[in-house]
């Protein structure tokens, strides 16, 4: 079992910081960011300091026009050392592993137009 923060389409500065004050929100592994990685005045270094992922997934299509997540996200993450997946070229499936909290497996899948699985290299 593990924790998931999904930010979705929280915008508002004031609930980052009811997030970062919150008693509820101790410790997440996994982060789906706000926006699909765009900017964000919710995604904030302290309430990443205080929530602690180790994972960030970024929901985008391969389309994207907006080259999301942006660099000052992964700048972001990347000094934090928070790993990034972004679903722009393939599936991201995290899976529960052991009966420890906090363990799990992640899977970065890619499958071309046809929806068949590549290998990975």
């Amino acid at each position: 079992m593990f924790n998931v923060l999904s930010l979705g389409d929280v915008e508002s500065a004031e609930i980052a910081t009811l997030l970062k004050n919150s008693s509820l929100i101790e410790e997440v592994d996994v982060i789906i960011l706000p926006h699909h990685g765009g900017h964000s005045e919710v995604l904030t270094k302290d309430l990443l300091e205080k929530i602690e992922p180790s994972i960030a997934v970024c929901s985008s299509n391969h389309s994207n026009q907006y080259g999301h997540p942006t660099q000052d996200v992964r700048n972001l993450l990347d000094k934090l050392d928070i790993e990034l997946y972004t679903t722009k070229s393939q599936d991201i499936i995290i899976e529960s592993t052991g009966s420890h909290y906090g363990r799990y497996k992640v899977y970065d899948k890619k499958v071309n137009k046809n929806n068949e699985e590549e290998a990975n290299n």
